[in-house]
């Protein structure tokens, strides 16, 4: 049987159809004319049974590059960790995460499962700085669990992350530096003085036994060193004795 002309303009209609699922079925027995484009595909991820449409779509050996705004799409459903793991299917993981994605992630009420289903693979996930530094800078995201600790490798935060963090040193912004420095990227950044001061006024003994390994390579400034000269030689010197 010939292949019928299956327009991209057809395929997202059918999709958006009551019967699109019925629709669709009928076009796969002509899959290699059945075009899914970025448009089809966030048709169906909308879809009230989008589910079942991208189930539909499985098998099709020309799916259209997934975008970041299709991924924000997708988040954006009730059914968003199903749809998730189905794109995880498509795409081997390759999920865009920008700031835009992480954000809608950040506002579903499944934060922490979203965050796990799109940061599986540790290697593969293509993570924006800006990405990261939307996370780090919204304290709902300072949870080790759900990002941070699953990236220890591929950290790379801007000043202004970094000053937050400076600022929020107890509790939540402890846990920060400490992923930095399990990273072995606590060395790496450049603090500015402003944020070093923000670090030597806090009395906190946690931030001493994070920063201490590296306070060499760390430029302080001499109204820093003053503040913490005292407090930190007490603390390495209590260190030596244990």
């Amino acid at each position: 049987m010939e292949s019928l002309p299956i327009s991209e303009e057809i395929a997202h209609n059918a999709v958006e159809r009551i019967h699109g699922l019925e629709i669709l079925a009928l076009f796969y027995q002509h899959r290699d004319s059945l075009p899914i484009s970025e448009e089809v595909l966030n048709a169906a991820i909308q879809h009230d049974h989008g589910i079942e449409v991208l189930r539909v779509f499985r098998e099709h050996q020309n799916c259209p590059p997934l975008s970041a705004s299709t991924l924000h799409n997708a988040i954006s459903t009730p059914h968003a960790l199903e749809i998730l793991d189905l794109l995880q299917q498509y795409y081997q993981n390759n999920l865009l995460i920008s700031g835009a994605v992480l954000t809608a992630a950040m506002n579903h009420g499944d934060r922490a499962k979203i965050f796990r289903q799109l940061y599986q693979q540790d290697e593969n996930v293509p993570v924006s700085e800006e990405a990261l530094n939307r996370a780090i800078l919204d304290q709902k995201c300072l949870d080790k669990s759900s990002l941070l600790y699953q990236f220890q490798k591929n950290l790379r935060l801007k000043k202004t992350a970094v000053e937050f963090i400076a600022t929020e040193l107890k509790g939540p912004g402890y846990e920060c530096m400490c992923s930095l420095k399990l990273a072995g990227n606590n060395t790496e950044y450049e603090y500015r003085r402003e944020c070093l001061k923000l670090i030597c006024l806090n009395q906190s003994d946690l931030v001493l036994r994070v920063i201490k390994n590296s306070i060499v390579r760390m430029k302080l400034c001499a109204c820093c060193v003053e503040l913490t000269r005292k407090k930190l030689c007490g603390y390495v010197a209590h260190e030596g004795r244990a």
